[in-house]
């Protein structure tokens, strides 16, 4: 009986006709293999630009860290960053958390920071005096709590 099957099947396999559900799944798996392999050219594509990108680092650029902490490289190696995050305060960390260089500041941003930067406030509170309550003297712990 066993024989008769395999007797049955074995010319419908050798003319090129299609059997069972192994041919249902043949297109399933190509898309499967192709979806894997573009996942793999992309990860790899990435991974180059990344590295390539820590490659062209160098101390005194601006960077911007995972965190979110933006710093100016003092020394890069493999293993090893130094980044300067504030005057005088130098932080280690591994070079894959640079997670890119900053733009350097054009002539019309600096323009603009400075005029962010003139504190308009600082005329008010100074016109509204001592005793008004945008006044630093009248904040809690302030010039005028030091006598009680």
């Amino acid at each position: 009986m066993g024989l008769h099957i395999l007797a049955t099947a074995l010319p419908s396999a050798q003319n090129g006709a299609a059997t069972g559900a192994g041919a249902g799944m043949l297109p399933l798996l190509l898309i499967a293999v192709a979806f894997i392999g573009f996942m793999m050219f992309s990860n790899r594509r990435r991974q180059k630009k990344n590295a390539d990108q820590l490659a062209s680092l160098r101390p005194g650029d601006k960077v911007q860290l995972s965190g979110g902490m933006q710093g100016t490289i003092v020394s890069i190696g493999t293993r090893e960053a130094f980044v300067e995050v504030a005057p005088g305060v130098v932080v280690t960390f591994v070079p894959q958390a640079i997670m890119g260089k900053l733009p350097e500041p054009s002539v019309a941003d600096l323009g603009e920071i400075a005029d962010e930067t003139d504190e308009p406030e600082a005329a008010e509170r100074d016109a509204a005096g001592p005793d008004s309550p945008t006044s630093p003297d009248s904040a809690p712990g302030g010039a005028d709590n030091e006598s009680r």
